[in-house]
């Protein structure tokens, strides 16, 4: 597990897992293209994914390296049927915030939800 609220010197500071996705520009969801790199079809961008593995602008926050890690297995098998499938990367991050209390409510649903994704 990773420390919560309260285990840091700085008693504000939390430890939080996510996941980026390396992602052709071109190969995005509409709504999610930087046109400012429209005339460059190989340049990748960095987006967050969903709980429920849909690629979004913000990521999961989870509170476990070991969920995180189910939970990029899990993508990759859902990415398989996608336009994308072969063209991206999932980099997995462990981050530490002074956001402490929005971001312990948010680990504390995402990891739910993502749980609750995993077992199903």
């Amino acid at each position: 597990m990773l420390r919560k609220l309260g285990e840091f010197p700085n008693r504000n500071t939390v430890e939080y897992a996510t996941l980026l996705v390396h992602i052709k520009n071109v190969l995005l969801p509409q709504h999610l293209r930087s046109y400012h790199w429209e005339h460059d079809e190989d340049s990748m961008i960095i987006v967050g994914v969903s709980s429920n593995g849909r690629l979004c602008r913000k990521s999961v926050y989870l509170d476990s390296l070991e969920l995180a890690e189910d939970f990029a297995i899990y993508l990759h098998e859902l990415f398989k049927k996608r336009k994308y499938n072969s063209d991206y990367k999932i980099e997995l991050l462990v981050e530490t915030t002074s956001s402490g209390k929005t971001v312990s409510r948010w680990k504390e649903i995402d990891s739910k939800k993502v749980r609750e994704v995993l077992s199903s």
